[in-house]
């Protein structure tokens, strides 16, 4: 899906461009870098952040993935090797809380409720 954004004159978009775009709020985005699932944008000089457009698409890998059943933490461990250039291996999962299906357990959603509420599924 192709989404028209606005960018600076230095080929960035700031914060709230780029969560209205992902459909998150910029605390989330916030969260994602927190939890390096998302690179730290580049600041302004004014302090405001600016992220590249291939943060809006990083982004929406972040909720696909969320979506189905992987933890930001997982996220980190397989988007770091793949940012690194390498391919990622599989990531040690605990068994007592997938249950071997795609869907999150009602469990995870519980206890991120009180994360951002675009996170949960």
């Amino acid at each position: 899906l192709f989404v028209e954004v606005d960018l600076t004159k230095d080929g960035y978009m700031l914060a709230g461009e780029l969560a209205k775009h992902a459909g998150v709020s910029t605390d989330t985005l916030r969260h994602y870098e927190q939890k390096r699932v998302l690179p730290g944008p580049r600041r302004s000089t004014s302090g405001y952040r600016m992220y590249t457009p291939d943060a809006l698409e990083r982004v929406r890998l972040i909720r696909r993935a969320l979506a189905v059943g992987f933890t930001l933490d997982e996220l980190a461990v397989i988007l770091a090797e793949r940012d690194r250039g390498g391919a990622p291996r599989a990531v040690p999962r605990d068994p007592a809380r997938h249950d071997g299906s795609l869907q999150p357990r009602e469990r995870d959603r519980s206890r991120d409720a009180s994360r951002a509420p675009e996170d949960r599924s």
